[in-house]
């Protein structure tokens, strides 16, 4: 029922889809979250970053390596995963207090500053490194983002 009444209002089916499949529990926290995805559906960074937590999705769920449970910098040697470690761990403090708050749209409009770093790391760094202690970094990397914004919705799951 749920489903329909929030078509019927206007949002998209994979709008509703990525809240659900973080399983909110109460139904004014649905509707905060599903009005935050769709006003984060119409920022410039949106699309690039909905490919890019797809991308994250799919490397996790394929490699055989674990990821690290805690990133070491000093692990890290590229300039781009330098960088996204830097503004990832930043943004992680920055969205905690607007979680608590529920500000959902806020939370999702700060991860969107992630977008050109997060860029950059895909364009620049190799993921699946034949070092393996560095391979596992990379993924811990990956998935702390991945986490930010699953604590709201799976983006991963809007279509284009």
């Amino acid at each position: 029922r749920l489903k329909g009444y929030c078509l019927d209002r206007g949002f998209a089916p994979d709008e509703f889809d990525a809240v659900m499949s973080v399983y909110p529990t109460q139904p004014l926290d649905f509707m905060k979250r599903l009005q935050a995805v769709k006003a984060f559906r119409q920022l410039p960074e949106a699309e690039s970053l909905a490919a890019a937590n797809k991308r994250i999705r799919n490397i996790l769920k394929k490699s055989d390596t674990a990821p690290a449970k805690n990133i070491e910098p000093l692990v890290l040697v590229e300039a781009e995963e330098k960088q996204l470690l830097a503004v990832a761990t930043k943004s992680e403090i920055d969205i905690k207090p607007l979680l608590e708050g529920q500000d959902y749209q806020a939370a999702l409009q700060r991860l969107a500053h992630l977008r050109s770093d997060v860029d950059s790391f895909f364009d620049k760094v190799m993921v699946m490194s034949d070092d393996l202690n560095l391979r596992s970094h990379r993924l811990a990397l990956l998935s702390m983002l991945s986490d930010q914004f699953l604590q709201i919705a799976d983006i991963s799951k809007l279509q284009s």
